[in-house]
């Protein structure tokens, strides 16, 4: 076997092994193949649909068999080349190619092409049978016409994509924005921020980019925020608190979205039957609500409180009252204590006048000094000078008349 022949057969062994391929959809069913050594076909056609493939290995048409699977049926449109016209192609390259034929003819002997060199170190290919097929330039090869082909289409379609006057969709709620959006022809509409399918509940925050003359194919994010002010007007005066608390969340609103108050200040608790009251426009909701069951214990807790003031009323009348009555027999004590002192002294001024007059009716008569006498407090002319004596208690006990 010559030598050529044998470095091919050895390289066809050696590309043996392991197929990589990836494939690129440029949109519209048109998709780029690639492989170890580049872009490898073009394939135009949506998958699980019947499609066309084109590249290197010829043109094949391929029918899905049981779509969704990857299972297809492929027929081959263009006809293959026979081992004999192939034969007749390496002949013809090798007569246009004599000189450089015979020159590699007289190294062969000597010396091998290294394998990666393509036999005559410019990158050619051995056909086995000693003569070689030259690369075309790559600006030359099929891949990159067709690459070339599609970047000049995508620069002709941005150029030639119309513009229209974007509008500001600021404050509009979201589906209404979209939906203008899409009918003056931008269909590239991202919403960001919104976190439910409820999209009656959801206004534009803000617009990117902003209003002005725009492609059709521009990319337009819209940030959105719930509308807080469709509370009010969901919510209807007189409903129970937990009707309304499902009905929001259906909307798609949680309970950090508005706030729920008594208008008695009271906690809301489960266990009384709150209804709704009314409903403010504040950037945040309040719903305010009213409960009989509150009523119920205010009430309950009035007429304790009532009871109470009435007995500490009735408890300080009463306190009074017999301070008054104690006050009063204490006056009446002291005014008993001040007539019987005033009688007592009555009683002893009498007394005093009577001893008064006595002493003077007994002080006419004359007595001895020393003598005893009966009458304590009587006076008499002493029988020896004219000293008055007075009838009193002496050293012993006894009544004498003294000086």
């Amino acid at each position: 076997m010559p030598a050529a022949r044998q470095w091919a057969y050895k390289r066809r062994r050696k590309i043996m092994g392991f197929r990589i391929r990836k494939s690129i959809s440029f949109g519209k069913g048109f998709r780029v193949n690639l492989g170890k050594s580049g872009i490898t076909s073009v394939t135009f056609g949506k998958r699980g649909a019947p499609h066309i493939t084109t590249g290197r290995r010829g043109t094949r048409f391929g029918t899905p068999v049981v779509p969704g699977t990857g299972i297809s049926y492929e027929t081959r449109l263009d006809k293959p080349k026979t081992r004999q016209s192939r034969k007749e192609s390496r002949k013809s390259t090798a007569t246009a190619h004599e000189p450089d034929a015979v020159a590699q003819t007289s190294v062969i002997p000597t010396t091998l092409a290294e394998p990666g060199t393509g036999g005559n170190g410019n990158g050619g290919k051995s056909n086995g049978d000693g003569t070689v097929k030259t690369r075309k330039p790559f600006y030359k090869r099929w891949w990159f016409l067709v690459l070339a082909v599609l970047v000049v289409l995508t620069i002709i379609g941005s150029i030639s994509a119309p513009s229209y006057d974007l509008p500001d969709t600021v404050g509009m709620n979201v589906a209404e924005a979209q939906q203008k959006l899409k009918g003056i022809g931008f269909t590239n509409v991202k919403v960001v921020g919104q976190t439910s399918d409820k999209t009656d509940i959801w206004k534009v925050k803000s617009q990117s980019p902003a209003n002005g003359k725009q492609k059709a194919s521009t990319a337009i994010s819209l940030t959105v925020e719930k509308d807080l002010s469709k509370i009010p007007t969901l919510v209807k005066t007189g409903a129970k608190l937990t009707d309304v608390e499902t009905l929001l969340a259906g909307y798609g609103y949680s309970a950090g979205d508005y706030s729920v108050k008594t208008d008695s200040g009271d906690n809301v608790s489960e266990q009384n039957d709150w209804s709704v009251v009314s409903v403010s426009n504040d950037d945040t909701p309040v719903i305010t609500v009213h409960s009989e069951a509150a009523d119920e214990a205010a009430k309950k807790k009035a007429e304790e409180e009532a009871a109470r003031k009435a007995q500490e009323e009735a408890d300080r009348k009463a306190a009074e009252e017999a301070a008054r009555q104690q006050a009063e027999q204490q006056k009446q004590a002291e005014a008993e204590q001040q007539r019987q002192a005033e009688q007592q002294q009555q009683q002893a001024q009498q007394q005093q006048t009577q001893q008064q007059q006595q002493t003077q009716h007994q002080s006419t008569g004359t007595a001895h000094g020393g003598a005893f006498c009966s009458t304590e407090g009587a006076r008499a002319q002493s029988d020896r000078s004219s000293n008055i004596l007075t009838c009193k208690p002496a050293s012993d006990g006894r009544l004498r008349w003294q000086k």
